[in-house]
């Protein structure tokens, strides 16, 4: 659906209404008087269909090659072991499970781009010091942590105040845009350069097209957060499209360590809304399979 004219994106207040779905879960309605806002729409058949088409990006490896450990295949383009079994998602938990061989490791982007192009590793090399005999899953939080100025540069951050207690308030930046994107895919060259060829970092989670949380498929904002990121020209084709492009551009960049994506049973995203103010419907039609860990 298209984007609402300008004279349409403007806020205003509203109330929810939650009645039984089709198919089981609920259909949330947020309705208001006069013209046209967004829709908040979560669904879970968009959210898998879009996860198994962003995995189909990159280029697939000959069974020889994509299993672990298999080195009779040019070490060049054999995958990095993927995290299984026990994953501890604090290293400082290691302390009290030495016997675990996986663990992921989270730092906000702000803390390793303390200016354009100036990068400090140390945090992350500190900790694969400490435990040379553990593989990590690196995950740079972008979304609220994202450096000030990358926000400034991208037009501006958007306060997202969220829809459940799990969440946090803070200024998303417009992951949608094509600055945005240029300034995460320079952190992910650096991040490349750096630790494509460290066997103890196995995984890079893509966080570019986050806000509050580290799923890039929850928006997690509430009712006037939403207004705002309509006013800031979110759609969810830019959704789609950040999601795309930066997994594309990640696979570019790290031939043998593996690019997750924090994934969820929805997607949501919000669409021009038909015939009310807004309305936003959430709808679960069955559950995927989750992973062995979060983080």
């Amino acid at each position: 659906m298209g984007a609402a004219p300008a004279a349409d994106r403007e806020p205003s207040r509203c109330q929810a209404r939650v009645w039984p779905a089709s198919g089981g879960g609920v259909t949330v309605r947020v309705t208001r008087a006069e013209r046209r806002l967004p829709l908040l729409h979560v669904a879970l058949s968009s959210a898998v269909a879009l996860v198994l088409q962003v995995a189909l990006l990159g280029t697939v490896l000959p069974a020889s090659q994509a299993h672990d450990g298999d080195h009779s295949a040019d070490p060049a383009t054999v995958l990095k072991p993927a995290l299984r079994g026990l994953v501890v998602t604090q290293p400082r938990s290691l302390a009290t499970v030495p016997y675990a061989d996986f663990a992921s490791l989270r730092l906000p982007w702000n803390s390793i781009e303390t200016a354009p192009g100036v990068f400090n590793f140390s945090s992350i090399d500190g900790v694969l010091a400490a435990h040379d005999d553990v593989q990590f899953r690196l995950r740079i939080m972008a979304g609220i942590h994202s450096p000030q100025w990358v926000k400034d540069v991208s037009g501006g951050c958007v306060l997202i105040e969220p829809n459940s207690p799990n969440g946090n308030t803070g200024c998303a930046p417009r992951f949608w845009t094509d600055a945005f994107h240029g300034h995460y895919v320079n952190l992910m060259e650096a991040v490349a350069a750096r630790y494509e060829d460290n066997p103890q970092v196995v995984e890079i989670a893509n966080s570019e097209c986050t806000t509050i949380y580290s799923e890039p498929f929850i928006l997690g904002a509430d009712t006037a957060s939403i207004d705002r990121l309509w006013a800031a020209n979110y759609t969810k084709a830019g959704h789609e499209t950040c999601l795309r492009r930066s997994t594309s551009a990640m696979m570019d960049l790290f031939d043998t360590t593996r690019i997750s994506i924090a994934g969820h049973t929805r997607w949501q995203y919000i669409v021009q809304a038909p015939g009310t103010r807004t309305t936003a419907s959430t709808r679960r039609r069955g559950r995927t399979s989750a992973p062995s860990s979060t983080s």
